[in-house]
C-alpha cells in the first residue's frame, strides 16, 4: 500500500509540476509565432496556421539539435525524415533574438517568406541556458 500511495504522490507532483514547465515553452513558441506571422503580414502573406502534429515534430527536432547542430538528425537522415517540407534551426541564450536570426539568413527567410506553405510548428528545447529552436512547415 505504501509504495502504490508513493507512486501516486509522485505522479500527481509531475502533474502539478509538469504543466508550468509545458506553459513556459509554450508561452515561448507563441511569441515566436506572433513574431513570425507580423513579417508575414508586413509582406503581405498569408497567416500559417499552427499545427500541433508539427509543433510536436519541432520539440523533437530541436531536441536532436542540441545533441548534434545540424539539419542531418543525430540517427544520420535528413531532416525531412520528421515529415516536413521545410525546416528553420536556431540555437540562442535570448529567445527574443530568433525571428530576427532567421530574417538575417537567406535560407530560414526564404521559408519564412514562401507562401507555398500552410502550416508551421515551433518547438523550443533549453540545455544549459541554451535555447534550441525548430520551426517546421508544411505545405
Amino acid at each position: 500500500m505504501y509504495k502504490i500511495l508513493t507512486v501516486i504522490l509522485a505522479l500527481l507532483a509531475l502533474f502539478v509540476l509538469f504543466p508550468a514547465i509545458v506553459k513556459a515553452d509554450v508561452k515561448e513558441e507563441n511569441e515566436i509565432v506572433k513574431k513570425v506571422e507580423m513579417v508575414r503580414i508586413q509582406n503581405h502573406l498569408n497567416l500559417l496556421s499552427v499545427d500541433d502534429e508539427l509543433t510536436e515534430k519541432a520539440r523533437i527536432r530541436a531536441e536532436e539539435a542540441a545533441q548534434k547542430w545540424s539539419h542531418t538528425r543525430p540517427d544520420g537522415s535528413e531532416w525531412s525524415t520528421i515529415g516536413s517540407d521545410g525546416e528553420n534551426l536556431c540555437y540562442t541564450r535570448d529567445l527574443s533574438l530568433v525571428v530576427d536570426l532567421w530574417m538575417n539568413s537567406d535560407s530560414h527567410r526564404d521559408n519564412i517568406l514562401y507562401d507555398g506553405f500552410s502550416s508551421m510548428g515551433i518547438g523550443i528545447y533549453e540545455e544549459n541556458g541554451v535555447y534550441y529552436i525548430a520551426q517546421e512547415f508544411a505545405l
